[in-house]
């Protein structure tokens, strides 16, 4: 083990001493005066007390053509499950060796999740890239600020909006989708899309459609399976309306739809297909006065999963409405407060075949919970460099009553010539909500359920000197009460969702460099160390991203990225001996290449990718396809 990580360090550092390139498109971007998610307020990053993660439209640009998820998982701390294989398999989000639970996605701000699903959380599957502006990840437990699932991390997503003048543009994609075992230049991946945008005196538009057509992977592994294609078609619109100097109102309304076709299982062909549509409005407005401003973030959505072409037919129809309201008043430069109110209703209706039967039945009839949360958020800068930031929210929830949340922030900042040196620690608690699901279903559902208990420590620092940029961060997390899916009653096999009384605790380190090694050559890295229970499955101890960007010219720029990924354990039910085996899936190594050009002024963009140089064959999951060498090329247009 020590040697392949010893390998894999020299394999980093040559890439560093061997290529040249631009601005690094996984960058770790350090804010300056802008609106943290980790504080909700008008900040210098130097002032919070966290490492803010964000990716930028310019980091964006270097990975058009693909996921949303590429990106995130070449972060520190950051495992996408199900990334690297055929494009319709279920992701799972481990940050910091969490689940999918642990982590709350906002966009534009506002809380958004899946009722209907048994676990909650939103698909990031739905979301084009292309659609994005920029995002921005705070690790941690955040509840405080954000409420339920803000365990391990909180991924704030902004969409676009129009800027200052008419712009339209026209991008496409094609590229290959080929296993390992597979060769050749058949076409496979399609992605197009337009964009309009008009900015007016007062008001601004924007509007925007995706397209991706995805098939050549089966998402089981085996031999002559056939494939699982995938389809997704994304709208977007968005208005903005500046009504009075210190009003301003923005409004969108989203569509988003993917269908695709999905095996039986671990080395398991099938032919099921699943079907999941979003419709979203949203509406904010702030309201600016001399020592603060006064926000209001609203949002409706409901998702449709339909699984009738299944071999467990199902129809599960979510609804959620979210509201978050929030004054912030500006004392002076060293102190801010934050007043707030968060409300929540989510509703789940259910449609299955009961056993015995051969119609869809409803099941579950419109259930529903609601949250109402107070909360408050304190930062205080003082001139001396040192920062305090203190947060609390009483949740309370109309199945399980109340619960208390509370975060304690502190930080210091020593600067010494042109060395700025970071000291940062973090306590805070989290909560997650059951879900309707674990609630109410028929079946498994416990309605004495309590929330999940999440309470984090987090200790580090962070190094600027000139051209050098370097974190490094210890996280510890203890769980409890966690809902498991448990065996009730062993002489009528009755399972369902309790509370256990066993806690579960994570630990680990992350660290990241950046490194600008000339005018033209930038280089970023990052490490991260993850201890968990024996019992958790794939996640892995070991980790390594590494990125080198080089500008040959002005208006060309090449990539290259290597990620390394540990052994992690897994585990699968065996078909032909009805049981769940366990088994250890090996370590590998990714490298891929990125390559762009502009041209007419920056307004037409080619731009190519050669991904898994080397064909490695390797497992996310055991026993379905990952992608073994494949080309992407594709060019973008814009008219101003």
């Amino acid at each position: 083990m020590k040697k392949r990580l010893f390998g894999t360090l020299l394999t980093v550092c040559s890439f560093t001493i061997n290529a040249q390139q631009v601005a690094d498109a996984t960058e770790v971007v350090k804010l300056q005066t802008v609106e943290l998610t980790s504080t909700k307020f008008q900040l210098n990053a130097n002032h919070s007390g966290k490492v803010v993660l964000k990716l930028t439209q310019a980091d964006l640009k270097q990975y058009r053509g693909f996921e949303l998820t590429t990106l995130l998982d070449q972060l520190a701390g950051i495992d996408i499950i199900g990334n690297q294989s055929a494009a319709g398999l279920n992701l799972s989000y481990s940050f910091r060796g969490g689940s999918n639970r642990q982590v709350l996605i906002l966009i534009d701000g506002v809380a958004i999740n899946n009722p209907s699903s048994i676990s909650n959380d939103y698909d990031l599957r739905l979301l084009p890239l292309d659609q994005v502006e920029s995002i921005e990840i705070i690790k941690g437990a955040a509840s405080a600020l954000y409420g339920s699932g803000a365990a391990t991390a909180v991924i704030n997503i902004k969409l676009k909006s129009a800027g200052k003048d008419f712009k339209a543009t026209l991008n496409t994609s094609v590229a290959t989708n080929n296993s390992q075992d597979k060769n050749g230049l058949n076409l496979a991946n399609f992605e197009r899309g337009i964009t309009f945008s008009q900015a007016f005196r007062k008001a601004d538009v924007y509007f925007a459609f995706q397209d991706h057509q995805s098939t050549g992977l089966s998402a089981a592994k085996g031999i002559g399976f056939k494939n699982d294609p995938f389809g997704r078609q994304n709208i977007l619109l968005k208005y903005q309306l500046k009504a009075l100097e210190k009003l301003s109102f923005t409004s969108l309304v989203n569509y988003n739809k993917f269908n695709t076709n999905f095996d039986a299982g671990s080395f398991a062909d099938a032919e099921n297909e699943s079907i999941s549509e979003e419709f979203r409005v949203g509406f904010q407005s702030v309201y600016t006065y001399p020592k603060g401003d006064f926000n209001f973030k609203s949002a409706f959505n409901t998702i449709n999963n339909n699984n009738e072409k299944t071999s467990f037919p199902s129809i599960n129809k979510g609804n959620t409405l979210v509201f978050d309201a929030y004054n912030r008043y500006y004392f002076n430069d060293q102190l801010q407060v934050l007043l707030g109110l968060n409300a929540q209703k989510n509703e789940m209706t259910s449609f299955e075949i009961p056993f015995g039967q051969s119609a869809l039945t409803k099941v579950i009839n419109q259930v529903d919970y609601t949250i109402l949360d107070p909360y408050a958020n304190v930062v205080l800068n003082t001139k001396g460099g040192f920062n305090l930031n203190v947060g609390a929210r009483l949740n309370h929830h109309s199945t399980y009553g109340s619960h208390f949340i509370y975060t304690l922030n502190p930080s210091y900042l020593l600067t010494v010539d042109e060395v700025k040196l970071k000291l940062m620690a973090s306590y805070s608690t989290a909560y997650i909500t059951p879900t309707l699901f674990q609630l109410f279903s028929p079946d498994y559902g416990y309605q004495n359920l309590n929330p999940e208990e999440n309470k984090s420590l987090e200790s580090g620092f962070t190094l600027n000197y000139k051209k050098v940029d370097l974190d490094l961060i210890y996280f510890y997390r203890q769980e409890q009460n966690f809902i498991d899916f448990t065996l009730l009653d062993p002489s009528t096999f009755a399972f369902g969702y309790r509370n256990t009384v066993q806690d579960f605790y994570a630990s680990g380190l992350e660290t990241s460099l950046k490194l600008k090694v000339s005018d033209k050559i930038n280089f970023s890295s990052n490490y991260t160390f993850t201890q968990v229970a024996a019992t958790k499955i794939r996640v892995p101890k070991h980790k390594i991203n590494a990125h080198l960007s080089w500008e040959l010219q002005a208006q060309t720029h090449i990539g290259l990225d290597f990620n390394f990924t540990d052994k992690r354990s897994d585990s699968f039910f065996d078909l032909s001996t009805f049981s769940s085996s366990r088994v250890v899936l090996k370590s590998y190594s990714l490298v891929n290449l990125q390559a762009n050009r502009s041209f007419l002024n920056r307004r037409f963009n080619v731009f190519a990718h050669l991904t898994n140089i080397f064909n490695v064959d390797y497992q996310e999951l055991v026993g379905f396809t990952t992608r073994g060498r494949n080309v992407l090329v594709g060019f973008q247009f814009d008219i101003q």
